[in-house]
């Protein structure tokens, strides 16, 4: 059974408590471009979804594709650009040219957990594995990504790794990138 909190097995496991975004049972819809509009949470939670009011990570709803992953993970991103940077003999220090946005980095943060006994949750933590290894995109819902315009991820790597002292508990990360799809034309005689 489950005897450990959840906020301290993420401390055990990444080190930081998280705080639950309060509400989360209100609901609104993510458009995914698609015209499929999917229920996820209430818009005004959209400060606590960001940061708790001790500026603590927060547990957040995440789908993956058609599943729900478990204990609402922890979810980050982190953007950059492509940035060039000449030389000019005779100019002092460099031109910088702001050639385009990256695409974001995406960090997802779980425990999975077995609340009827103290056995290990093989049967949720193969069901993460066979969504990790899947090829292709997959379908994001989750309001930090939606915000930021994310809808599609690639998954690059995962981790799964045991929490010392807890045998029915595990915890995973997930590194992906934000994912757009881009079409090709082929234009004839050119």
């Amino acid at each position: 059974m489950l005897n450990v909190q959840l906020p301290v097995l993420y401390l055990q496991a990444f080190g930081f408590y998280g705080r639950k975004v309060p509400g989360l049972s209100d609901q609104f819809n993510i458009n995914h471009g698609d015209g499929v509009e999917m229920d996820v949470f209430s818009m005004q939670n959209q400060k606590n979804a960001m940061e708790s009011v001790f500026g603590d990570p927060i547990y957040m709803p995440v789908k993956l594709g058609e599943m729900w992953l478990p204990n609402e993970p922890l979810i980050s991103l982190t953007g950059s650009k492509r940035i060039v940077k000449t030389v000019i003999s005779g100019l002092k220090g460099e031109v910088i040219e702001e050639m385009s946005m990256n695409a974001y980095q995406v960090t997802i943060q779980g425990v999975v957990t077995n609340e009827e006994s103290d056995d290990y949750p093989g049967s949720i933590v193969g069901d993460l594995r066979e969504l990790f290894e899947r090829e292709g995109p997959l379908k994001i819902v989750n309001k930090i990504t939606a915000l930021h315009g994310i809808h599609q991820i690639q998954i690059e790597s995962w981790n799964i790794f045991g929490i010392a002292g807890a045998q029915s508990e595990q915890a995973y990360q997930v590194m992906a990138w934000s994912y757009r799809p881009v079409e090709l034309v082929i234009k004839e005689g050119i």
